[in-house]
């Protein structure tokens, strides 16, 4: 007789519950622990004893399928593991120095064909890219969060309190994107910035820009020495042109004739002496201007100097016209003796050329605010007197073909148009 078998009875299996976090941790994983960083940003650490040896290191990781990625490299070599994967024993760092700038600056003036105001801009700019990266390696391996990371510590951190941020920026991807296309030192995959780096965004149009009046203008062209800066200003001024293309001018351009038959005979329009042959403008396109007799002679000898000076910092242009509007409002009694005074002894006791000009701005900014009468004039707002002065003489249907902005005069991007001459202050 068979005995009876017993039931089997399905008894509760007791499974260990997840650890709770530690104080100063906000959660746990499968590697170890998660912190929460100053930006709270959540932070991925490895915490294993293996083999009686006590192993805790973050991953720098804030995601937890990357952090697993880094998990399983420090399973294969716990005691060699780092969160950055070891370059190649032979392969040198790229890093910031001047040799390497210099090859860029060069490919950037003669081969781009930037002008020397911007390689300027961009030398000043890629030295403090260089202060700040010092010897930190350009090249980023082990994916996006290497590159994420890299870009935390030595991009996004030093523009924090920087200014300038936007030209910082477009500097800097400029030049990745010359080491990964032209100089061959880096590929999508070692470049930290390649689909990473945010680009600022185009410039808006200032709306703070004034037009000074014809008296103002008289004042500061009296207030400049004879040379190539009040040349340049004569030209600015009567053709309402772009700096840059001034700059251009005085380098490639030429003062030519009239066309047949020019000027022609309207009631009210001033007579143009000369026409300005502009090499390049800002549309890539060359323009020819009507000047008066007094601006082509201007015109002839900055021609023959061959360049407006860049001075120091490459704003020699600017300082002259900066210096020129102090002197004629301290001549005109707009700023009161005391203030020079007290500016003039301040500047004997500074220890440093520095410190001078950090009083002269700040003698400017309470000084010298810019007004249509006083203060100073910013070359940028000479392409608005112009149009602001001749608008007012009721020459306005005129103005945009003079500056180039008119629309459907597309015969002057395939042959030689000139303008209407507009009334200018010289």
């Amino acid at each position: 007789m068979k005995k009876p078998s017993a039931n089997v009875v399905d008894l509760p299996v007791r499974r260990a519950a997840k650890a709770a976090p530690k104080p100063g941790h906000i959660d746990t994983w499968r590697g170890g622990y998660i912190r929460q960083d100053q930006r709270g940003r959540r932070v991925y650490y490895i915490a294993k004893r293996i083999g009686g040896d006590r192993f805790e290191v973050s991953t720098r990781c804030d995601r937890e399928d990357a952090a697993e990625e880094h998990y399983k490299r420090f399973l294969l070599d716990p005691a060699g593991y780092t969160p950055t994967p070891p370059r190649h024993a032979k392969e040198k760092p790229l890093v910031l120095e001047e040799e390497l700038a210099g090859r860029f600056l060069d490919w950037s003036l003669n081969v781009k064909g930037n002008s020397p105001e911007w390689v300027a801009c961009q030398r000043q700019q890629l030295a403090w890219w260089a202060m700040h990266l010092g010897d930190t390696d350009l090249r980023v391996y082990g994916g996006d969060e290497p590159k994420r990371q890299w870009l935390r510590e030595h991009v996004k951190a030093p523009l924090e309190h920087a200014k300038s941020t936007g030209q910082r920026i477009a500097v800097l991807a400029r030049f990745f994107s010359w080491l990964r296309k032209v100089a061959l030192e880096l590929s999508p995959t070692t470049d930290p910035t390649f689909g990473m780096l945010e680009r600022p965004s185009p410039g808006k149009p200032a709306t703070d820009k004034k037009a000074i009046t014809e008296k103002r203008f008289q004042e500061i062209r009296a207030e400049l020495e004879e040379g190539p800066f009040r040349w340049a200003f004569d030209l600015l001024m009567a053709t309402g042109r772009h700096v840059r293309e001034i700059r251009r001018f005085a380098q490639a351009g030429a003062v030519e004739a009239l066309p047949d038959g020019r000027p022609l005979v309207a009631e009210g329009l001033p007579r143009a002496a000369a026409v300005l042959a502009l090499p390049l403008t800002k549309a890539g396109v060359p323009a020819w201007v009507p000047v008066s007799a007094e601006v082509a002679e201007a015109a002839r000898k900055l021609l023959a100097h061959g360049f407006v000076p860049l001075g120091e910092g490459a704003k020699g242009w600017p300082h002259a016209i900066y210096g020129a509007c102090a002197a004629a409002d301290i001549k005109a009694g707009r700023v009161p003796a005391v203030a020079l005074q007290e500016y003039a002894k301040a500047c004997e006791s500074a220890r440093s050329d520095r410190e001078r000009a950090v009083l002269r701005a700040a003698f400017r900014k309470k000084w010298l605010k810019p007004t249509e009468s006083s203060g100073l004039f910013h070359l940028g707002w000479a392409r608005r007197t112009v149009r602001t002065f001749a608008g007012n003489k009721g020459f306005a249907p005129y103005c945009d073909d003079f500056l180039g902005h008119a629309k459907g005069t597309g015969e002057k991007h395939y042959g030689r148009h000139v303008p209407l001459k507009i009334p200018t202050m010289i």
